[in-house]
């Protein structure tokens, strides 16, 4: 059986284990620059706070109910589920981390046992397990399939509706053929919005129709990834588990201001660093990037005021080093950067970012004798004198702190470290993080302190 671990309301749970005293009271969680919500608990759901909604409109109605507001804290956030796969790795050698808030899991029932009930039990060993070691609640779902134990996650939201423990094996389960007819096929998973219409147009509506569907005629209608999804709900394994996280074949950095920015210097330190952080993480994977784009816009509102600029290029010799890349980016920055709009205005830039795209895995002789990205000779010597200081940074940066050693292009230590601690003002290309709650578990200035009489 596959099984879906589903944290719930992950950010809010996040911040709650630390806070007892938020315990059965409303809590919300704010998007960067603390400007949507973008988790929220159960008790907010019920105060009719919606995903999405943006704070400063519902602000005041907080103030009034109690509602315990944060910043994110993605520190925290991303060393609490890693906690929790380390928790499932011990069920299971198979584990795919999913997303920062769901991992499948794949597990086998003795023969001896009765699939369904082992499964039931399995599931309440390991929920009970995370939350004792953890304090976040999860919802766990098992089935044949990754598709069905998605449908099966959807059904242990009814059974925390009815007071009933958050757990269930779908597999032969009284109420799968029911559940399945009322679900509607938008609420499959792989189902997007523009997906709905056409199905439909065919006759199916509910998940339980897309089961039944010819998988033929589902390809027809879409393509052979909806086809797989309708065979997964039929029990037919498509999408097995993944042990091994995919490369990513992308990386984007980018941040929204916490104002908007006219300066281009200002900018370009956001762009270097987001430079600098994405090829790190490309070097993390082991890859080499092939192009490089760098942009910045206006943001979305007011949508009269809309604009954005870009300048990418393709790299000579696919290389993931730092030097090479951050000097690139600045360049195409100048060059991308424009001042004001055609009837004179000032351009208020909201956001900037780097993209790395066409990454490949990385190979010692990509980079060549002469880089013709650098404008100057680089002997081998000098090359693996540059790979040396790079993998020294990144030495420093993971044993000390992030920021712990920078590129000038950047800014400087203190003012960045003070960045990702939510200090505002520290640098002016920063998010806002007015109420972000302290980094118990990665930060040793704010691990919990307790006091005892």
């Amino acid at each position: 059986m596959i099984g879906l671990i589903d944290c719930t309301s992950f950010y809010c749970s996040c911040e709650r284990a630390f806070r007892p005293d938020l315990n059965g009271k409303p809590i919300v969680v704010l998007s960067n620059n603390d400007g949507c919500v973008i988790s929220r608990s159960r008790e907010a759901q019920h105060l009719g706070v919606r995903m999405g909604e943006p704070y400063h409109k519902i602000q005041e109605a907080c103030e009034r109910q109690n509602v315990a507001v944060f910043s994110s804290n993605y520190n925290l956030y991303a060393d609490m589920s890693r906690r929790i796969n380390i928790i499932l790795e011990r069920y299971s050698e198979k584990v795919e981390r999913y997303s920062i808030d769901e991992s499948f899991i794949e597990i086998s029932a003795p023969p001896k046992y009765d699939n369904r009930e082992y499964f039931e039990i399995m599931g309440r060993i390991i929920r009970d397990n995370i939350f004792r070691s953890t304090g976040i609640p999860v919802r766990v779902s098992f089935a044949e399939t990754k598709t069905l134990a998605k449908v099966g996650s959807e059904y242990t939201k009814y059974l925390i509706e009815v007071g009933k423990e958050p757990t269930v094996c779908w597999y032969a389960h009284p109420d799968r053929i029911r559940f399945m007819g009322a679900m509607s096929v938008g609420g499959v998973w792989g189902v997007g919005p523009r997906m709905i219409e056409r199905l439909n147009e065919k006759g199916i509506y509910s998940a339980l129709d897309l089961a039944h569907a010819d998988p033929s005629k589902v390809r027809k209608i879409r393509s052979i990834q909806l086809m797989a999804t309708a065979l997964e709900l039929r029990g037919n394994v498509s999408f097995p588990i993944n042990e091994h996280q995919e490369p990513p074949k992308s990386i984007i950095r980018s941040r929204m201001f916490a104002r908007r920015l006219t300066d281009p210097a200002i900018i370009g330190q956001a762009i270097s660093a987001h430079t600098v952080r994405a090829v790190e993480k490309a070097r993390w994977h082991n890859l080499d990037i092939r192009y490089l784009t760098v942009w910045g816009s206006t943001g979305k509102h007011p949508k009269s005021e809309r604009c954005y600029v870009s300048l990418s290029v393709p790299l000579e010799r696919p290389t993931n080093d730092t030097y090479i890349i951050n000097n690139l980016a600045r360049q195409l920055w100048k060059a991308a950067y424009v001042p004001t709009r055609k009837d004179g205005s000032l351009i208020r830039y909201a956001r900037a970012g780097v993209t790395l795209s066409g990454l490949i895995p990385h190979t010692s002789n990509t980079e060549g004798l002469f880089d013709s990205l650098s404008g100057y000779e680089i002997d081998t010597e000098g090359m693996l004198k540059r790979r040396k200081a790079l993998d020294a940074i990144d030495h420093v940066n993971s044993k000390h702190g992030r920021f712990s050693m920078v590129f000038a292009s950047m800014g400087t230590p203190d003012g960045l470290r003070a960045m990702i601690d939510g200090k505002q003002g520290a640098v002016k290309w920063a998010m806002k993080r007015n109420m972000m709650s302290p980094r118990y578990t990665t930060n040793w200035n704010e691990i919990m302190k307790v006091y005892v009489k």
